[in-house]
């Protein structure tokens, strides 16, 4: 990903952060463990970013920031211990270095959690998941679930044991194959 100054400025002039946004000033430092918690926190919000080196309240601007001075290394960080890819992306803004964490969204059926904390974003506020939320999250269908399944039926069917009399086979087939049916997806397994 490749942030420019100019996307950073129009970060800037958003009104207030929000689920998938969060402005941190972080002139000198920023504990890793705050960082944990903004990105399960952000990701079960849908993904999103953090950037260091702007200030927290409106009107914003660029201050720069020294945490984090290894981008490379803090992505090793992360992964070793939240268990998920966050890219860490340092900009030469003409204010002030900014570093840009690109925090995707948590995958279907899986809610993040660092240290046995489920978080997520209310707005600008990072808190704590009630269990009914965590609850609903681990009892959605993962795509990867319909899929694998698309697929072994796609390989049965080679293998002469499936029929398409099957409706909801033949639907959740169709779903992830399209119009060709096993022609387009034969070819790509």
């Amino acid at each position: 990903m490749s942030t420019t100054p100019q996307r950073i400025d129009g970060w800037l002039q958003y009104p207030s952060e929000h689920r998938r946004l969060e402005f941190k000033e972080a002139k000198s430092q920023f504990s890793q463990s705050n960082l944990y918690n903004y990105c399960v926190g952000i990701a079960n919000a849908g993904g999103g970013y953090l950037l260091l080196g702007i200030t927290d309240r409106p009107p914003r601007s660029v201050v720069g920031t020294n945490a984090f001075l290894d981008p490379v290394n803090t992505e090793e960080k992360i992964l070793q211990k939240l268990h998920f890819q966050v890219e860490v992306e340092e900009v030469h803004h003409p204010d002030g270095r900014v570093l840009v964490f690109h925090i995707p969204p948590r995958h279907p059926g899986v809610a993040y959690h660092v240290d046995g904390k489920y978080l997520m974003r209310s707005g600008s506020a990072l808190v704590p998941m009630s269990w009914d939320q965590v609850r609903q999250i681990c009892a959605e269908t993962p795509d990867w679930e319909q899929n694998v399944h698309a697929r072994d039926l796609v390989v049965a069917n080679l293998l002469g044991e499936w029929s398409e009399n099957n409706a909801a086979d033949f639907d959740i087939v169709q779903k992830f194959t399209g119009e060709d049916g096993f022609n387009s997806w034969v070819c790509n397994i």
